[in-house]
């Protein structure tokens, strides 16, 4: 009998590649985020502050932050597949748009990805 060998496994919602690193479980996890984002900007044209703290912690930060005290992503291309998700929709805030990352993180009154999963 010979076993298989498979390159990813889910197991519990987090993807475990044969290499032991994370690129494909923030590969999976921003494409799931990215595709919920999209839903929610055909069904929300305008977004306030309010609107898109209420839309970010209940619909796309949960993807994001899922199991992260597990997989937290050490390399920079992973870190960076995870936090374009929320640059991306930070820009949909009315009035922010054209100010820098860090200023739109401030107006909304959060933190990057990575700072949250480091507390």
């Amino acid at each position: 009998m010979t076993l298989e060998e498979i390159k990813t496994e889910k197991d519990l919602g987090v993807y475990f590649s044969s290499d032991l690193k994370w690129r494909t479980h923030c590969q999976h996890s921003a494409a799931k985020a990215n595709s919920i984002l999209g839903q929610l900007r055909q069904a929300f044209h305008a977004w306030n502050p309010q609107s898109f703290i209420s839309l970010n912690t209940a619909f796309i930060r949960p993807h994001l932050e899922y199991c992260t005290s597990g997989w937290n992503p050490h390399r920079r291309e992973d870190v960076r597949i995870i936090e374009n998700i929320q640059r991306r929709e930070t820009k949909l805030v009315g009035g922010i748009r054209d100010r820098s990352y860090q200023d739109r993180l401030a107006i909304l009154n959060l933190t990057t990805l990575e700072s949250s999963r480091s507390r």
